[in-house]
């Protein structure tokens, strides 16, 4: 059998969920200048990150509610590594999906987390 492993979700330093997987989109937000017939160049935007969670399961004992987090589209500070850095930013839940298995009374879900202000490596 697999030994399968998790990514733990923390807040304030307390593993609350383990989640199965994510993505971790980012987009510069620059924009094709098209001149007469031929590309000028890419405008410099303002960088754009977003991650994707999946398959999200609570740890018991704590009372993390994602989908209220949502809701009221709260801001919360968020973290990452990439290439030995830890990036850290103001994000907020943009979407919840929540699934559940009836057979195996196993209740999951997906989020994505949108960043709300400037990312900073620590």
């Amino acid at each position: 059998m697999a030994d399968i492993r998790f990514q733990a979700l923390n807040v304030s330093g307390i593993n609350v969920a383990e989640i199965n997987g994510h993505t971790i989109d980012s987009k510069t937000g620059g924009e094709v200048a098209i001149g007469a017939g031929f590309i000028l160049g890419i405008s410099t935007g303002v960088v754009q990150i977003a991650i994707k969670a999946t398959s999200i399961i609570p740890v018991i004992g704590h009372s993390l509610d994602l989908f209220s987090l949502h809701l009221a589209q709260e801001e919360f500070p968020v973290g990452f590594s990439h290439n030995g850095k830890t990036y850290v930013f103001p994000a907020k839940c943009t979407e919840h999906s929540g699934k559940s298995e009836a057979k195996t009374g196993m209740v999951t879900g997906d989020i994505t987390i949108t960043q709300a202000g400037p990312a900073v490596s620590i």
